[in-house]
């Protein structure tokens, strides 16, 4: 295991090299706009801080903001208020990829009231766009939905059929929420003729896609739903958009899933894992792994559930693996963009350098950056490997105690049914009309075992420390073979590992009641039958997959 972290960090580093290599070209069009910037009339600038602000939300959120608040200072500073609409439109689009939807809302809104004030239609309706996109992503479906048809009214009048045809598509996806079928067709259909119009090919089929959801899930429609899915099919593969046809196979699973249909929903989401996997679009393997998961487990398939469940596992950590990369690489770019703006700042002030010097200042930065980034990510992944360690012996506690009061119910449980298995065999002796014969040695076997458990579970005999197989063959009249066999057999494990899980579950109960909380470790050890504390240690970790003192440590 730890060969592999090892390795896995220095494919993180690998990686992260890669991407240092185009780190200067991704500010090209950041650092025209800069130039600009310095040439350009006072009452130009803000419309320039607005763009460089622009240009950062995908780079960095935090440097967009900065370069937003000088649009806004500006704009106020040289009364070019038509510019605040679309600058505070900016300001709430940076909130909401910081995932600040209440932020990213009162800008959008502030942007909304000022268009307002100026009589800016196209503002108003692209504010009350955004508006609603964000009030459906909070759920507040209905305002939402008010909001779209506020701005479709103005993109109508004003003929942006773009717009008008994101908006039809947002409005029928409002409606499929509202499980309002028809509406939901109105409106895809409208999006759908306009995006044929514009000729804007995966527009289509995203909306088709749409349109069969909405056709199987609530019409039962299945024929249309499957002609919507196949025509959707073919437009994607003419424009070998391999990550939409992902999308698509996967959406065409949950149909066939969704009718219990699970050879068609198999190859459906296979299908997906060919395009996906060769794109290593990690999320839609993910959807995938998950589906094809259930499916093995309806099945009673489980070698395939366990294999599906750990692929979708490897695919959620690449996931996180990738978020986290990303951001040191987020961080890294910020970093090296402060140090780039600081040493425009000083090329300002000290014209005379030399451009020879420049550059060697350049490469120590790099040189500098990439040392200083590379012992980051290690610090990082190994920081988040101890939280994850953390968090799942906290999970694997919580577990255990539940397993605890689930043993105790049980035994509860167990007691009523023996009950009822004696009322149900004297039952079915008075019924059969012939004496039913049971196999000498099932009947046995089935004797022994009932032994064996009362001894564990009635007389505790596990908590004698010197407990052996003779003594067990003495205690229930038996011999040591066919005791070991028994529990072999119906238990797959050997006698001292059948001991040691009651200990364990004695422990286990012990360690989480508060009666024994200010008990040492060592005394409930004895207490629940160990004689050394070394097999008490050993037997506790590899039963509940914690040591003792983890479990006591994340107790709540």
């Amino acid at each position: 295991m730890k060969n592999f972290n090892i390795i896995r960090n220095i494919v993180l580093l690998l990686w992260f090299l890669q991407n240092s290599v185009t780190l200067f070209s991704q500010n090209s069009k950041i650092d025209s706009l800069k130039n600009q910037l310095n040439t350009e009339q006072s009452d130009e600038k803000a419309s320039l801080f607005s763009e460089i602000a622009d240009a950062y939300i995908h780079i960095s959120p935090d440097i967009s903001q900065n370069y937003i608040n000088e649009a806004i200072k500006e704009a106020y500073k040289n009364n070019n208020i038509k510019l605040l609409p679309e600058i505070y439109r900016i300001y709430g689009i940076i909130k909401y990829f910081s995932n600040e939807l209440d932020s990213s809302l009162f800008y959008y809104q502030k942007s909304k009231e000022i268009a307002v004030e100026l009589n800016d239609k196209l503002a108003i309706a692209s504010a009350n766009a955004n508006i609603g996109g964000i009030l459906f992503e909070t759920g507040e479906l209905h305002k939402a939905l008010s909001s779209f048809f506020l701005a479709l009214e103005i993109f109508d009048q004003n003929e942006i059929r773009e717009n008008m045809a994101i908006t039809y598509n947002n409005i029928g996806q409002i409606y499929k929420e509202l499980q309002k079928p028809d509406s939901a067709l109105f409106y895809f259909n409208n999006s759908l003729r306009l995006k044929k119009e514009l000729h804007n090919d995966l527009g289509q089929a995203y909306t088709l896609i749409n349109m069969a959801i909405v056709e199987y899930k609530f019409k039962n429609e299945d024929a249309i739903a499957i002609s919507y899915f196949n025509t959707a099919l073919d437009i994607l593969l003419i424009n070998k958009d391999s990550v939409s046809v992902s999308v698509l196979y996967n959406e065409f699973g949950n149909f066939h899933f969704f009718r219990n249909d699970y050879i068609q929903a198999k190859e459906s989401y296979l299908k997906s894992l060919k395009y996906s996997q060769k794109i290593q679009s990690y999320k839609n393997q993910k959807l995938s792994f998950k589906m094809l998961y259930k499916i093995a487990q309806t099945e009673r398939n489980d070698k395939n559930a366990l294999n599906f469940y750990k692929k979708y596992i490897e695919c959620k950590d690449t996931i996180e693996n990738n978020q986290i990369i990303k951001n040191i690489n987020e961080l890294k770019f910020k970093y090296e963009t402060e140090k780039n703006e600081q040493r425009i700042s000083f090329l300002y002030n000290e014209q005379d350098l030399k451009n020879e010097q420049i550059s060697l200042q350049q490469m120590v930065i790099v040189i500098f950056v990439f040392f200083l980034f590379a012992i980051l990510i290690f610090l990082v992944v190994i920081f988040i490997q101890n939280k994850k360690m953390a968090f799942a012996n906290k999970n694997l506690t919580i577990k255990n105690l539940e397993i605890v009061k689930s043993e105790k119910q049980l035994i509860e449980a167990k007691a009523e049914l023996e009950t009822i298995i004696k009322d149900l065999k004297t039952s079915n002796r008075h019924q059969l009309k012939k004496p039913y014969k049971l196999n000498i040695e099932e009947n046995q076997e089935q004797e022994l075992l009932i032994k064996i458990l009362d001894s564990f579970e009635k007389d505790k005999i596990f908590l004698d420390e010197n407990l052996s197989v003779n003594e067990l063959a003495k205690k229930i009249d038996s011999n040591n073979t066919y005791i070991s066999y028994t529990i072999n057999k119906n238990f797959e494990m050997n006698f001292s590992n059948f001991v040691n899980q009651y200990r364990v579950k004695k422990a286990r109960i012990l360690l989480s009641s508060q009666e024994y909380k200010n008990y040492t470790i060592e005394t409930i050890a004895q207490e629940s039958g160990f004689k050394s504390m070394t097999v008490f240690n050993k037997a506790f970790k590899k039963f509940t997959g914690l040591t003792p003192s983890n479990f006591i440590k994340n107790l709540p």
